[in-house]
C-alpha cells in the first residue's frame, strides 16, 4: 500500500470514528434470509459457522462463515435453542414444541434425541466433557445430561427456568430461573452455589469461562447486570427496552446484548460502557460472539434473517517502501 492510499484510509477512518462517539466502528459482513422467526443462534469459534434454530420452520440450519448454507434439517418442533461444541462441532437442540433434546452431529445427522421433557427452552454444553445443561421451563427443572443423553442431574426446585450456561473451565452451570425472578449458580453436581433475587423476569445469561463471572439480561427491569462468580453484582446498567439475549467474549470481558424492544444490538465493554450502538434489526432475540475474531451473529427474529457482524479494525500505516 503506497503512502497517498494509506493517508486516504487513515483519513477515511478518522471522519468515521469522530462520526460517533463511540469507540467502535461495526458492519455487517453478511445478512440472509431464507428464515422464519429464528430464534437463537450459536457460533463456532473453530471454524467461524453458526448454527440457527428456526423456530417457525421447525428445522435447524448450520451456516459457514461467510453465511454459505452447510446443513438444512427438519424434524423439529418449534426448536428453541442451540448450542454447539467446538470440540467436535455437534450441536445440541432445545426441541420446544416437541418436549425433545436431540444432539447433532456436524454434518446433521442425528446422534441422540430424548423426551421427557416439557417445553425446554435452553440448552448449553461443555465441550470438555460433551456434557449438555437443559433448561426444561414447563417441567420446572434443570437437567444435566451426559455426552451420550444419559441423565446425570434433575433439579426439581426451579420455577419456568428459562436459559442456562454451563461454564466448561468449572463445570458449574448458571441458570436464569424466569419464574422466580432469581439467577442461580449450579455445582457441577447440582448443588447451589448462589442464589440471588433483584431481577424482573430475566430470561436468559452468559457466562464468562476466563473468571466464572456471569451477564444476565434483567428483561422487564430493562438492564443488564454483569455477575461475579460468587453472585456479587459487578455492573448494572439500564438503556435498554426488553433486552432478550447477552454473549460474552472470554477474550477480552465484552459482552453483546440483543436490546430486543428497541429493535438494536449493544456492544459493552467489560467495565460496562457501551462501545457501539446499532439499528436496523427487528426484534433481535438472540447473539452470540465468535471469542476468535470478537465477531457476533445475530437472531434478527422478525426480520426473518441472520446477520454477521464484524468488528472494523483501524488501519495502522507500516514503515518501509511498498
Amino acid at each position: 500500500m503506497g503512502p497517498v492510499l494509506v493517508a486516504l484510509v487513515l483519513a477515511a477512518w478518522a471522519a468515521l470514528a469522530c462520526s460517533s462517539s463511540r469507540a467502535e466502528q461495526v458492519t455487517e459482513a453478511w445478512r440472509g434470509g431464507g428464515f422464519n422467526t429464528p430464534w437463537f443462534v450459536s457460533v463456532n469459534p473453530v471454524d467461524g459457522s453458526c448454527w440457527v434454530a428456526d423456530y417457525g420452520q421447525n428445522q435447524v440450519v448450520h451456516l459457514a462463515q461467510d453465511g454459505t448454507e452447510l446443513w438444512r434439517g427438519g424434524g423439529f418442533n418449534a426448536p428453541d435453542c442451540v448450542s454447539v461444541n467446538p470440540a467436535d462441532g455437534s450441536c445440541w437442540v432445545a426441541d420446544f414444541g416437541g418436549g425433545h433434546v436431540v444432539h447433532l452431529a456436524r454434518d446433521g445427522r442425528q446422534l441422540w434425541r430424548g423426551g421427557g421433557f416439557y417445553y425446554p427452552h435452553s440448552v448449553s454444553v461443555n465441550p470438555n466433557d460433551g456434557s449438555c445443561w437443559v433448561a426444561d421451563e414447563y417441567n420446572n427443572q434443570v437437567v444435566h445430561l451426559a455426552a451420550n443423553g444419559a441423565q446425570l442431574f434433575r433439579g426439581q426446585w426451579f420455577n419456568w427456568p428459562g436459559s442456562v450456561s454451563v461454564n466448561p473451565n468449572s463445570g458449574s452451570c448458571w441458570v436464569a430461573d424466569t419464574g422466580s425472578n432469581h439467577v442461580v449458580h449450579l455445582a457441577p453436581d447440582g448443588r447451589v452455589i448462589w442464589r440471588g433475587g433483584g431481577f424482573n423476569g430475566p430470561i436468559f445469561l452468559s457466562v464468562n469461562p476466563s473468571d466464572g463471572s456471569c451477564w444476565v439480561p434483567d428483561t422487564v427491569n430493562n438492564q443488564v447486570a454483569h455477575l461475579a462468580w460468587d453472585g456479587r453484582e459487578l455492573w448494572r446498567g439500564g438503556g435498554f427496552k426488553g433486552p432478550d439475549s447477552v454473549s460474552v467474549n472470554p477474550s477480552d470481558g465484552s459482552c453483546w446484548v440483543a436490546d430486543t424492544a428497541n429493535n438494536q444490538v449493544v456492544h459493552l465493554a467489560a467495565s460496562g460502557r457501551e462501545l457501539w450502538r446499532g439499528g436496523g434489526f427487528n426484534r433481535p432475540v438472540s447473539v452470540s460472539v465468535n471469542p476468535n475474531d470478537g465477531s457476533c451473529w445475530v437472531a434478527d427474529t422478525y426480520n426473518n434473517q441472520v446477520v454477521h457482524l464484524v468488528i472494523l479494525k483501524p488501519v495502522i500505516a507500516q514503515g518501509g517502501r511498498n
